[in-house]
Protein backbone atom coordinates (compact mmCIF):
# COMPACT_ATOMS: atom_id res chain seq x y z
CA UNK A 1 0.00 0.00 0.00
CA UNK A 2 1.01 3.18 -0.73
CA UNK A 3 1.66 6.05 1.78
CA UNK A 4 -1.04 8.76 1.80
CA UNK A 5 1.48 11.84 0.31
CA UNK A 6 -1.11 14.47 0.31
CA UNK A 7 -4.82 14.69 2.73
CA UNK A 8 -8.49 13.62 0.86
CA UNK A 9 -11.29 16.23 0.93
CA UNK A 10 -13.29 15.77 4.34
CA UNK A 11 -16.61 15.03 2.03
CA UNK A 12 -14.99 12.04 0.48
CA UNK A 13 -13.32 11.07 3.67
CA UNK A 14 -16.98 10.73 4.87
CA UNK A 15 -18.19 9.02 2.00
CA UNK A 16 -15.83 6.46 2.24
CA UNK A 17 -15.53 5.81 6.10
CA UNK A 18 -19.15 5.46 5.84
CA UNK A 19 -18.79 3.35 2.74
CA UNK A 20 -16.47 1.11 4.48
CA UNK A 21 -18.91 0.49 7.61
CA UNK A 22 -21.55 0.19 5.24
CA UNK A 23 -19.86 -3.13 3.16
CA UNK A 24 -19.51 -4.36 6.89
CA UNK A 25 -22.66 -4.13 7.73
CA UNK A 26 -23.54 -5.96 4.63
CA UNK A 27 -21.76 -8.38 5.20
CA UNK A 28 -23.51 -8.83 8.53
CA UNK A 29 -26.68 -8.71 6.89
CA UNK A 30 -25.76 -11.38 4.55
CA UNK A 31 -24.37 -14.00 7.27
CA UNK A 32 -27.28 -13.41 9.47
CA UNK A 33 -29.75 -14.08 7.03
CA UNK A 34 -28.29 -17.18 6.07
CA UNK A 35 -26.68 -19.01 8.90
CA UNK A 36 -28.56 -21.94 10.13
CA UNK A 37 -27.43 -21.51 14.03
CA UNK A 38 -29.87 -19.62 15.98
CA UNK A 39 -26.66 -18.31 18.04
CA UNK A 40 -25.48 -16.28 14.53
CA UNK A 41 -28.96 -15.35 13.30
CA UNK A 42 -30.66 -14.60 16.51
CA UNK A 43 -28.30 -13.82 19.01
CA UNK A 44 -25.82 -12.22 16.15
CA UNK A 45 -22.43 -13.44 18.13
CA UNK A 46 -20.73 -12.68 15.07
CA UNK A 47 -18.33 -9.85 13.63
CA UNK A 48 -17.53 -8.70 10.43
CA UNK A 49 -14.69 -6.16 9.43
CA UNK A 50 -12.56 -4.37 6.72
CA UNK A 51 -8.39 -4.78 6.96
CA UNK A 52 -6.15 -2.98 5.48
CA UNK A 53 -3.04 -4.23 3.42
CA UNK A 54 -0.81 -3.21 6.07
CA UNK A 55 -3.23 -5.50 8.38
CA UNK A 56 -4.74 -2.77 10.41
CA UNK A 57 -8.03 -2.89 11.50
CA UNK A 58 -9.87 -0.01 9.33
CA UNK A 59 -13.48 -0.57 9.55
CA UNK A 60 -16.30 -2.75 11.42
CA UNK A 61 -20.09 -3.16 12.06
CA UNK A 62 -21.73 -3.19 15.30
CA UNK A 63 -20.63 -6.95 16.19
CA UNK A 64 -19.00 -8.20 19.16
CA UNK A 65 -16.71 -6.12 20.44
CA UNK A 66 -14.17 -9.14 21.84
CA UNK A 67 -13.92 -10.17 18.40
CA UNK A 68 -13.17 -7.29 16.69
CA UNK A 69 -10.05 -5.90 19.39
CA UNK A 70 -8.59 -9.82 18.47
CA UNK A 71 -8.84 -9.21 15.15
CA UNK A 72 -5.78 -7.09 13.62
CA UNK A 73 -3.18 -9.69 16.13
CA UNK A 74 -5.25 -13.16 14.30
CA UNK A 75 -5.32 -11.14 11.04
CA UNK A 76 -1.38 -10.75 11.60
CA UNK A 77 -1.23 -14.16 13.07
CA UNK A 78 -2.58 -15.77 10.50
CA UNK A 79 -0.67 -14.70 7.55
CA UNK A 80 2.51 -14.69 8.78
CA UNK A 81 2.45 -18.35 9.77
CA UNK A 82 0.26 -19.24 6.23
CA UNK A 83 2.28 -16.74 4.24
CA UNK A 84 0.24 -13.79 2.39
CA UNK A 85 2.18 -14.41 -0.73
CA UNK A 86 0.55 -17.97 -0.98
CA UNK A 87 -2.80 -16.20 -1.01
CA UNK A 88 -4.69 -15.45 -4.42
CA UNK A 89 -7.83 -14.38 -5.35
CA UNK A 90 -11.00 -16.42 -4.40
CA UNK A 91 -9.03 -17.78 -1.38
CA UNK A 92 -10.05 -18.10 2.36
CA UNK A 93 -8.19 -18.62 5.20
CA UNK A 94 -9.86 -20.14 8.57
CA UNK A 95 -8.40 -20.54 11.97
CA UNK A 96 -9.88 -20.40 15.69
CA UNK A 97 -6.97 -21.05 17.72
CA UNK A 98 -6.71 -18.31 20.41
CA UNK A 99 -3.38 -18.79 21.23
CA UNK A 100 -2.98 -17.16 17.80
CA UNK A 101 -4.92 -14.25 18.60
CA UNK A 102 -8.11 -15.90 18.39
CA UNK A 103 -11.26 -15.82 21.46
CA UNK A 104 -11.99 -19.16 21.91
CA UNK A 105 -12.25 -22.37 19.56
CA UNK A 106 -16.11 -21.72 19.20
CA UNK A 107 -15.39 -18.50 17.93
CA UNK A 108 -14.20 -19.52 14.23
CA UNK A 109 -12.14 -16.82 11.71
CA UNK A 110 -12.48 -16.59 7.99
CA UNK A 111 -9.91 -14.21 6.52
CA UNK A 112 -9.96 -13.56 2.71
CA UNK A 113 -7.22 -11.07 0.42
CA UNK A 114 -9.51 -8.56 -1.88
CA UNK A 115 -7.37 -7.88 -5.18
CA UNK A 116 -8.06 -5.45 -8.00
CA UNK A 117 -6.33 -5.63 -11.24
CA UNK A 118 -3.86 -8.03 -9.49
CA UNK A 119 -3.37 -5.28 -6.56
CA UNK A 120 -4.12 -5.97 -3.29
CA UNK A 121 -6.28 -3.77 -1.72
CA UNK A 122 -7.08 -5.20 1.73
CA UNK A 123 -8.37 -8.30 3.62
CA UNK A 124 -12.18 -8.72 4.54
CA UNK A 125 -12.89 -10.91 7.78
CA UNK A 126 -15.37 -12.74 9.53
CA UNK A 127 -15.60 -14.39 13.20
CA UNK A 128 -18.66 -15.96 14.00
CA UNK A 129 -19.43 -18.65 17.19
CA UNK A 130 -20.24 -21.88 16.57
CA UNK A 131 -22.35 -23.85 19.11
CA UNK A 132 -20.10 -26.91 19.23
CA UNK A 133 -16.42 -27.34 18.11
CA UNK A 134 -16.09 -31.20 19.14
CA UNK A 135 -15.20 -30.70 23.12
CA UNK A 136 -15.08 -32.72 25.60
CA UNK A 137 -18.59 -31.34 26.36
CA UNK A 138 -21.49 -30.22 24.35
CA UNK A 139 -20.86 -27.08 23.33
CA UNK A 140 -19.28 -25.80 26.12
CA UNK A 141 -16.46 -27.40 28.34
CA UNK A 142 -16.63 -25.64 31.60
CA UNK A 143 -14.97 -28.24 33.03
CA UNK A 144 -12.00 -28.67 30.82
CA UNK A 145 -8.50 -28.34 32.03
CA UNK A 146 -6.88 -28.09 28.41
CA UNK A 147 -7.59 -26.55 25.47
CA UNK A 148 -7.56 -29.43 23.94
CA UNK A 149 -10.72 -30.29 26.15
CA UNK A 150 -12.42 -27.61 24.57
CA UNK A 151 -12.55 -29.07 20.79
CA UNK A 152 -10.78 -28.74 17.46
CA UNK A 153 -7.74 -26.94 17.20
CA UNK A 154 -8.10 -24.76 13.46
CA UNK A 155 -4.60 -23.39 12.48
CA UNK A 156 -4.73 -20.84 9.66
CA UNK A 157 -5.65 -23.15 6.89
CA UNK A 158 -7.09 -22.60 3.57
CA UNK A 159 -10.48 -23.86 2.96
CA UNK A 160 -11.12 -22.54 -0.21
CA UNK A 161 -8.94 -22.22 -2.64
CA UNK A 162 -9.78 -19.63 -5.72
CA UNK A 163 -13.59 -19.65 -4.94
CA UNK A 164 -13.62 -23.96 -4.84
CA UNK A 165 -13.98 -24.60 -1.20
CA UNK A 166 -11.71 -27.68 -0.06
CA UNK A 167 -14.17 -30.21 0.99
CA UNK A 168 -11.75 -32.83 2.38
CA UNK A 169 -10.79 -29.91 5.31
CA UNK A 170 -14.08 -29.07 5.69
CA UNK A 171 -15.23 -32.66 6.08
CA UNK A 172 -12.46 -32.91 8.24
CA UNK A 173 -13.84 -30.75 10.77
CA UNK A 174 -17.55 -31.95 10.38
CA UNK A 175 -16.40 -34.87 11.28
CA UNK A 176 -15.27 -34.06 14.65
CA UNK A 177 -17.97 -31.08 15.65
CA UNK A 178 -21.70 -32.11 16.79
CA UNK A 179 -23.96 -31.05 14.99
CA UNK A 180 -22.81 -31.32 11.57
CA UNK A 181 -25.69 -30.29 9.55
CA UNK A 182 -25.98 -27.28 10.88
CA UNK A 183 -21.98 -26.37 11.35
CA UNK A 184 -21.54 -27.20 7.63
CA UNK A 185 -24.56 -24.05 7.40
CA UNK A 186 -22.91 -21.82 9.44
CA UNK A 187 -19.45 -22.30 7.47
CA UNK A 188 -21.03 -21.24 4.18
CA UNK A 189 -22.95 -18.43 5.62
CA UNK A 190 -19.52 -16.88 6.62
CA UNK A 191 -18.15 -17.68 2.87
CA UNK A 192 -21.20 -15.83 1.78
CA UNK A 193 -20.45 -13.20 4.02
CA UNK A 194 -17.22 -13.00 3.13
CA UNK A 195 -17.86 -12.82 -0.99
CA UNK A 196 -20.48 -9.66 -0.26
CA UNK A 197 -17.43 -8.13 1.36
CA UNK A 198 -15.14 -8.87 -1.67
CA UNK A 199 -17.40 -7.91 -4.11
CA UNK A 200 -17.94 -4.82 -2.42
CA UNK A 201 -14.67 -3.08 -1.23
CA UNK A 202 -13.94 -4.10 -5.21
CA UNK A 203 -16.74 -2.02 -6.36
CA UNK A 204 -15.63 0.72 -3.83
CA UNK A 205 -11.82 0.94 -4.98
CA UNK A 206 -12.91 1.16 -8.50
CA UNK A 207 -15.33 4.00 -7.86
CA UNK A 208 -12.92 6.53 -6.43
CA UNK A 209 -9.85 4.53 -7.01
CA UNK A 210 -6.67 3.05 -5.14
CA UNK A 211 -4.73 5.67 -3.88
CA UNK A 212 -7.81 7.54 -2.73
CA UNK A 213 -8.93 4.38 -0.83
CA UNK A 214 -5.56 3.92 0.46
CA UNK A 215 -5.13 7.70 1.36
CA UNK A 216 -8.68 6.90 3.82
CA UNK A 217 -7.19 4.34 5.55
CA UNK A 218 -4.33 6.10 6.40
CA UNK A 219 -6.66 9.22 7.19
CA UNK A 220 -9.14 6.91 9.13
CA UNK A 221 -5.89 5.33 11.52
CA UNK A 222 -4.51 9.49 11.97
CA UNK A 223 -8.12 10.51 12.82
CA UNK A 224 -8.56 7.47 15.57
CA UNK A 225 -5.19 8.23 17.14
CA UNK A 226 -5.76 12.17 17.33
CA UNK A 227 -9.04 11.43 19.14
CA UNK A 228 -7.40 8.80 21.54
CA UNK A 229 -4.15 11.00 21.99
CA UNK A 230 -6.58 13.71 22.96
CA UNK A 231 -8.96 11.93 25.21
CA UNK A 232 -5.74 10.61 27.42
CA UNK A 233 -3.95 14.18 27.81
CA UNK A 234 -7.41 15.58 29.65
CA UNK A 235 -6.40 12.09 32.44
CA UNK A 236 -4.37 13.94 34.77
CA UNK A 237 -1.05 12.21 34.80
CA UNK A 238 -0.90 9.61 37.96
CA UNK A 239 -0.91 5.52 38.63
CA UNK A 240 -4.77 4.50 39.51
CA UNK A 241 -5.24 1.08 40.90
CA UNK A 242 -7.72 -1.52 41.80
CA UNK A 243 -8.01 -5.00 42.35
CA UNK A 244 -11.48 -7.38 42.11
CA UNK A 245 -11.65 -11.68 41.67
CA UNK A 246 -12.72 -14.24 39.46
CA UNK A 247 -14.82 -16.48 41.67
CA UNK A 248 -13.61 -19.82 40.67
CA UNK A 249 -12.52 -21.62 37.81
CA UNK A 250 -14.87 -24.45 37.99
CA UNK A 251 -11.53 -27.17 39.26
CA UNK A 252 -10.03 -25.07 41.97
CA UNK A 253 -11.92 -22.90 44.81
CA UNK A 254 -10.86 -19.46 44.48
CA UNK A 255 -11.23 -16.40 44.27
CA UNK A 256 -8.64 -15.74 41.71
CA UNK A 257 -7.47 -12.17 41.94
CA UNK A 258 -7.36 -9.95 38.98
CA UNK A 259 -5.31 -6.65 39.19
CA UNK A 260 -4.89 -3.62 36.72
CA UNK A 261 -2.74 -0.58 37.41
CA UNK A 262 -2.76 2.19 34.59
CA UNK A 263 -0.56 4.68 34.60
CA UNK A 264 -1.27 7.77 32.40
CA UNK A 265 1.73 9.74 31.69
CA UNK A 266 1.24 12.15 28.95
CA UNK A 267 -0.40 11.14 25.83
CA UNK A 268 0.38 7.51 26.76
CA UNK A 269 -1.49 5.16 28.61
CA UNK A 270 -0.01 1.93 30.13
CA UNK A 271 -2.06 -0.96 32.09
CA UNK A 272 -0.20 -3.46 34.08
CA UNK A 273 -1.62 -6.50 35.25
CA UNK A 274 1.20 -7.42 37.57
CA UNK A 275 -0.76 -8.95 40.98
CA UNK A 276 -2.99 -11.38 39.18
CA UNK A 277 -3.33 -14.49 39.85
CA UNK A 278 -1.26 -17.33 38.12
CA UNK A 279 -3.33 -19.18 35.46
CA UNK A 280 -5.80 -21.34 36.01
CA UNK A 281 -7.01 -24.99 36.15
CA UNK A 282 -9.93 -24.44 34.44
CA UNK A 283 -11.49 -22.54 31.61
CA UNK A 284 -11.31 -19.17 32.26
CA UNK A 285 -7.53 -17.94 31.37
CA UNK A 286 -7.57 -14.97 28.63
CA UNK A 287 -5.30 -15.04 26.05
CA UNK A 288 -3.31 -12.84 25.02
CA UNK A 289 -4.89 -11.39 22.06
CA UNK A 290 -8.28 -11.00 24.80
CA UNK A 291 -7.00 -9.81 27.17
CA UNK A 292 -5.37 -6.66 25.01
CA UNK A 293 -9.22 -6.88 22.97
CA UNK A 294 -11.20 -6.49 26.64
CA UNK A 295 -8.42 -3.45 27.57
CA UNK A 296 -8.96 -1.90 24.35
CA UNK A 297 -12.86 -2.11 24.37
CA UNK A 298 -13.16 -0.22 28.02
CA UNK A 299 -10.83 2.53 27.54
CA UNK A 300 -12.29 2.87 24.30
CA UNK A 301 -16.08 3.07 25.99
CA UNK A 302 -14.74 5.59 28.82
CA UNK A 303 -12.48 7.86 26.50
CA UNK A 304 -13.77 8.02 23.04
CA UNK A 305 -17.10 6.51 22.70
CA UNK A 306 -18.07 7.97 19.61
CA UNK A 307 -15.01 8.05 17.56
CA UNK A 308 -14.39 5.74 14.65
CA UNK A 309 -12.88 2.00 15.85
CA UNK A 310 -10.26 0.96 14.17
CA UNK A 311 -6.70 0.00 15.38
CA UNK A 312 -5.33 3.36 15.27
CA UNK A 313 -6.92 3.37 18.88
CA UNK A 314 -4.34 0.64 19.94
CA UNK A 315 -1.50 2.35 19.56
CA UNK A 316 -1.04 4.74 22.46
CA UNK A 317 -2.27 2.28 25.05
CA UNK A 318 0.51 -0.39 26.40
CA UNK A 319 -0.72 -3.33 28.24
CA UNK A 320 1.36 -5.65 30.47
CA UNK A 321 0.63 -9.07 32.25
CA UNK A 322 3.64 -11.63 33.29
CA UNK A 323 3.76 -14.95 31.11
CA UNK A 324 1.76 -17.77 33.35
CA UNK A 325 -1.02 -15.44 34.96
CA UNK A 326 -4.12 -15.51 33.94
CA UNK A 327 -4.13 -12.18 31.84
CA UNK A 328 -1.42 -14.31 29.62
CA UNK A 329 -1.38 -17.88 29.77
CA UNK A 330 1.41 -20.33 28.70
CA UNK A 331 -0.18 -21.96 25.30
CA UNK A 332 -2.30 -25.32 25.93
CA UNK A 333 -3.91 -23.37 29.01
CA UNK A 334 -8.01 -24.00 28.90
CA UNK A 335 -9.20 -20.08 27.94
CA UNK A 336 -13.35 -20.68 27.37
CA UNK A 337 -14.61 -17.83 29.18
CA UNK A 338 -11.48 -16.21 28.73
CA UNK A 339 -12.95 -13.82 26.51
CA UNK A 340 -16.51 -13.21 28.18
CA UNK A 341 -15.94 -14.47 31.88
CA UNK A 342 -12.67 -12.67 32.31
CA UNK A 343 -12.73 -10.20 30.33
CA UNK A 344 -15.91 -8.58 32.11
CA UNK A 345 -14.11 -8.68 35.12
CA UNK A 346 -10.82 -6.50 32.67
CA UNK A 347 -13.76 -4.04 32.63
CA UNK A 348 -14.55 -3.69 36.03
CA UNK A 349 -11.33 -3.42 37.37
CA UNK A 350 -10.45 -0.52 34.76
CA UNK A 351 -13.58 1.03 35.45
CA UNK A 352 -12.70 0.99 39.05
CA UNK A 353 -9.25 2.17 39.04
CA UNK A 354 -10.37 5.18 36.74
CA UNK A 355 -13.08 5.70 38.93
CA UNK A 356 -11.55 8.53 40.84
CA UNK A 357 -10.55 10.62 37.84
CA UNK A 358 -13.31 10.44 35.75
CA UNK A 359 -16.31 9.49 38.09
CA UNK A 360 -18.87 10.72 35.60
CA UNK A 361 -17.91 8.49 32.89
CA UNK A 362 -17.38 5.00 35.02
CA UNK A 363 -20.45 2.94 35.94
CA UNK A 364 -20.34 0.74 38.74
CA UNK A 365 -19.87 -2.82 38.19
CA UNK A 366 -22.04 -4.32 35.25
CA UNK A 367 -23.86 -7.65 36.23
CA UNK A 368 -20.28 -8.93 34.79
CA UNK A 369 -21.27 -12.64 33.34
CA UNK A 370 -21.98 -13.74 30.30
CA UNK A 371 -24.17 -16.59 32.10
CA UNK A 372 -23.65 -18.65 29.32
CA UNK A 373 -25.63 -22.50 29.52
CA UNK A 374 -25.60 -25.01 26.62
CA UNK A 375 -28.73 -27.37 26.58
CA UNK A 376 -28.48 -30.61 24.65
CA UNK A 377 -29.61 -34.03 24.22
CA UNK A 378 -31.79 -35.74 21.49
CA UNK A 379 -35.13 -34.01 20.33
CA UNK A 380 -37.77 -36.37 20.51
CA UNK A 381 -39.96 -35.10 17.71
CA UNK A 382 -37.17 -35.53 15.20
CA UNK A 383 -34.72 -38.16 16.66
CA UNK A 384 -32.05 -35.92 16.06
CA UNK A 385 -29.10 -34.17 18.49
CA UNK A 386 -29.99 -30.47 19.71
CA UNK A 387 -27.76 -28.02 21.24
CA UNK A 388 -28.67 -25.10 22.50
CA UNK A 389 -27.20 -22.25 24.03
CA UNK A 390 -28.51 -19.00 26.01
CA UNK A 391 -26.61 -16.22 27.47
CA UNK A 392 -28.68 -14.45 29.93
CA UNK A 393 -29.27 -10.76 30.43
CA UNK A 394 -28.63 -8.57 34.03
CA UNK A 395 -28.22 -5.70 35.37
CA UNK A 396 -25.85 -2.57 34.08
CA UNK A 397 -24.28 -0.42 36.71
CA UNK A 398 -25.76 2.90 37.81
CA UNK A 399 -24.20 6.07 36.47
CA UNK A 400 -23.36 9.21 38.71
CA UNK A 401 -26.66 11.00 37.31
CA UNK A 402 -29.00 7.70 36.10
CA UNK A 403 -30.19 4.12 36.95
CA UNK A 404 -28.64 1.24 35.53
CA UNK A 405 -29.67 -0.37 32.55
CA UNK A 406 -32.16 -3.39 32.93
CA UNK A 407 -31.88 -6.62 31.44
CA UNK A 408 -29.13 -6.14 29.66
CA UNK A 409 -26.61 -8.30 27.60
CA UNK A 410 -22.85 -7.55 28.53
CA UNK A 411 -20.45 -5.31 27.30
CA UNK A 412 -18.19 -8.07 25.69
CA UNK A 413 -20.61 -9.90 23.54
CA UNK A 414 -23.19 -7.11 22.70
CA UNK A 415 -25.70 -9.94 21.20
CA UNK A 416 -28.89 -10.32 20.80
CA UNK A 417 -31.82 -12.31 23.45
CA UNK A 418 -32.94 -15.42 21.28
CA UNK A 419 -36.64 -14.96 21.02
CA UNK A 420 -38.39 -17.46 23.57
CA UNK A 421 -40.63 -18.16 20.48
CA UNK A 422 -37.76 -19.44 18.38
CA UNK A 423 -35.75 -21.77 21.17
CA UNK A 424 -39.40 -23.31 21.43
CA UNK A 425 -40.03 -24.42 18.30
CA UNK A 426 -36.35 -25.70 17.75
CA UNK A 427 -35.26 -27.25 20.85
CA UNK A 428 -37.51 -29.41 22.75
CA UNK A 429 -37.47 -26.99 25.95
CA UNK A 430 -40.49 -24.66 27.65
CA UNK A 431 -40.19 -21.43 29.65
CA UNK A 432 -41.55 -21.40 32.80
CA UNK A 433 -40.69 -18.22 33.50
CA UNK A 434 -38.63 -15.28 32.26
CA UNK A 435 -38.82 -12.24 34.52
CA UNK A 436 -37.15 -9.35 35.80
CA UNK A 437 -35.43 -10.57 39.45
CA UNK A 438 -36.91 -8.21 42.42
CA UNK A 439 -33.99 -6.73 44.33
CA UNK A 440 -31.41 -7.43 41.88
CA UNK A 441 -30.06 -3.43 41.41
CA UNK A 442 -27.67 -2.53 43.75
CA UNK A 443 -28.93 0.14 46.51
CA UNK A 444 -27.81 3.91 45.59
CA UNK A 445 -28.85 7.14 44.79
CA UNK A 446 -29.18 5.81 41.57
CA UNK A 447 -30.24 2.13 41.61
CA UNK A 448 -28.06 -1.07 39.49
CA UNK A 449 -30.13 -1.95 36.37
CA UNK A 450 -31.90 -5.59 37.44
CA UNK A 451 -31.13 -8.81 36.59
CA UNK A 452 -33.48 -11.69 35.41
CA UNK A 453 -35.19 -14.52 36.34
CA UNK A 454 -35.73 -17.52 33.98
CA UNK A 455 -36.96 -21.13 34.21
CA UNK A 456 -35.98 -23.72 30.86
CA UNK A 457 -38.13 -26.89 31.18
CA UNK A 458 -36.60 -29.91 29.40
CA UNK A 459 -39.19 -31.81 27.22
CA UNK A 460 -35.86 -34.38 26.09
CA UNK A 461 -35.79 -37.26 28.56
CA UNK A 462 -32.68 -35.54 29.97
CA UNK A 463 -30.57 -32.53 28.87
CA UNK A 464 -26.47 -32.45 29.79
CA UNK A 465 -26.35 -28.79 30.58
CA UNK A 466 -23.04 -27.34 30.99
CA UNK A 467 -22.93 -24.07 32.84
CA UNK A 468 -20.52 -21.29 33.08
CA UNK A 469 -21.20 -18.44 34.93
CA UNK A 470 -19.37 -16.17 38.07
CA UNK A 471 -20.13 -13.56 40.18
CA UNK A 472 -21.85 -16.24 42.23
CA UNK A 473 -19.57 -15.21 45.09
CA UNK A 474 -18.62 -11.93 44.93
CA UNK A 475 -20.94 -9.12 44.01
CA UNK A 476 -20.64 -6.27 41.10
CA UNK A 477 -19.68 -3.69 42.82
CA UNK A 478 -20.92 -0.70 43.74
CA UNK A 479 -19.16 3.24 43.61
CA UNK A 480 -19.00 6.03 46.25
CA UNK A 481 -21.65 4.59 48.19
CA UNK A 482 -23.49 2.78 46.01
CA UNK A 483 -24.52 -0.95 47.38
CA UNK A 484 -23.47 -3.92 45.07
CA UNK A 485 -26.03 -5.69 42.92
CA UNK A 486 -26.86 -9.39 43.91
CA UNK A 487 -25.21 -12.10 42.82
CA UNK A 488 -25.80 -15.30 39.99
CA UNK A 489 -27.66 -18.19 41.02
CA UNK A 490 -28.16 -21.41 39.40
CA UNK A 491 -30.15 -24.20 40.55
CA UNK A 492 -33.06 -26.55 39.63
CA UNK A 493 -36.47 -27.17 39.81
CA UNK A 494 -36.82 -30.73 40.67
CA UNK A 495 -40.50 -32.35 39.87
CA UNK A 496 -41.70 -32.48 43.60
CA UNK A 497 -41.15 -28.24 42.86
CA UNK A 498 -37.98 -28.51 45.20
CA UNK A 499 -34.94 -26.13 44.26
CA UNK A 500 -31.39 -26.98 44.39
CA UNK A 501 -28.37 -24.96 43.81
CA UNK A 502 -26.09 -25.76 41.34
CA UNK A 503 -23.96 -22.85 41.01
CA UNK A 504 -23.79 -20.09 43.87
CA UNK A 505 -24.54 -19.61 47.54
CA UNK A 506 -26.39 -22.19 48.67
CA UNK A 507 -29.19 -21.58 51.51
CA UNK A 508 -26.91 -22.45 54.35
CA UNK A 509 -24.48 -19.71 52.72
CA UNK A 510 -22.07 -22.29 51.08
CA UNK A 511 -20.70 -22.02 47.61
CA UNK A 512 -20.69 -24.19 44.56
CA UNK A 513 -19.46 -23.24 41.23
CA UNK A 514 -21.11 -22.18 38.23
CA UNK A 515 -19.19 -23.29 36.03
CA UNK A 516 -19.48 -27.45 35.58
CA UNK A 517 -21.89 -29.50 33.55
CA UNK A 518 -24.82 -31.08 35.05
CA UNK A 519 -27.92 -33.26 33.91
CA UNK A 520 -31.61 -32.20 33.63
CA UNK A 521 -33.86 -34.43 33.57
CA UNK A 522 -37.71 -34.36 32.01
CA UNK A 523 -40.34 -32.53 33.34
CA UNK A 524 -37.32 -30.25 35.37
CA UNK A 525 -36.01 -26.91 35.00
CA UNK A 526 -33.08 -24.84 35.44
CA UNK A 527 -33.46 -21.97 36.90
CA UNK A 528 -30.77 -19.11 36.73
CA UNK A 529 -30.83 -15.99 38.35
CA UNK A 530 -28.47 -13.12 36.69
CA UNK A 531 -26.51 -10.97 39.29
CA UNK A 532 -27.48 -6.97 39.13
CA UNK A 533 -25.56 -4.22 38.38
CA UNK A 534 -23.83 -2.41 41.50
CA UNK A 535 -25.42 1.48 42.83
CA UNK A 536 -23.91 4.85 42.86
CA UNK A 537 -24.29 7.38 45.52
CA UNK A 538 -26.04 7.22 49.22
CA UNK A 539 -29.26 4.85 48.55
CA UNK A 540 -30.82 7.97 51.38
CA UNK A 541 -30.34 10.31 48.82
CA UNK A 542 -32.39 8.48 47.00
CA UNK A 543 -35.62 10.51 45.49
CA UNK A 544 -38.16 9.47 47.93
CA UNK A 545 -40.40 9.05 44.07
CA UNK A 546 -38.15 7.25 42.78
CA UNK A 547 -38.17 4.45 45.23
CA UNK A 548 -42.30 4.42 45.52
CA UNK A 549 -42.09 4.18 41.72
CA UNK A 550 -39.47 0.90 41.96
CA UNK A 551 -41.50 -0.92 44.87
CA UNK A 552 -44.87 0.25 42.60
CA UNK A 553 -43.20 -1.77 39.61
CA UNK A 554 -42.01 -5.11 41.31
CA UNK A 555 -38.26 -3.66 41.06
CA UNK A 556 -37.83 -3.57 44.95
CA UNK A 557 -39.67 -5.08 47.56
CA UNK A 558 -41.11 -3.19 50.26
CA UNK A 559 -38.54 -4.76 53.04
CA UNK A 560 -35.53 -3.57 50.70
CA UNK A 561 -37.06 -0.02 50.51
CA UNK A 562 -37.25 -0.12 54.29
CA UNK A 563 -33.76 -1.54 54.91
CA UNK A 564 -31.61 0.04 51.59
CA UNK A 565 -33.51 3.06 51.44
CA UNK A 566 -34.94 4.18 54.70
CA UNK A 567 -38.42 4.57 53.25
CA UNK A 568 -41.79 2.82 55.00
CA UNK A 569 -44.57 2.62 52.92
Amino acid sequence: MVLAQTRIDPITFEVIHGSLIAICRHMASSLRRSAYSPIIHDMADFSCAIIAPNMNLIAQQEGCPIHLGTMPLSVRTALSEYGLHRLRDGDILGCNDPYRGGVHLNDILFLAPVFLEGELIGFVANRAHWPDMGGSEPGLASNATELLNEGVIVPPVRLRHGWEPDEDLINLIMANVRGPEERRGDLFAQFAAIDVGIRRLRELATRYGRETLYRCYDELMDYARRRMRQAILELPDGVYSYEDVMDDDGIDEGPIPIRATITVSGERLLVDYTGTGPQAAGAINSAWGMTCSSTYIILKALLDPTGPSNSGIYELIDIYAPRGTLLNPNPGAPVFGGGVETGLRIYDVIQGALAPVIPQRVTAAMYGTIDSSFMSGIDPRTGKYFIYNDCIPGGWGAKHDSDGITCMVELVGNIDDIPIEVAELKYPLRYRRSELRMDSGGPGRFRGGLGTLREIEVLADAARCCIQADRTRSAPYGLFGGKPGARTRYSIVRHDGSVEVIGGLRPDGTHVSAKRPVWVRQGEALRIESAGGGGYGDPRERDRQRVRDDVANGYVSPEAARADYGLDL
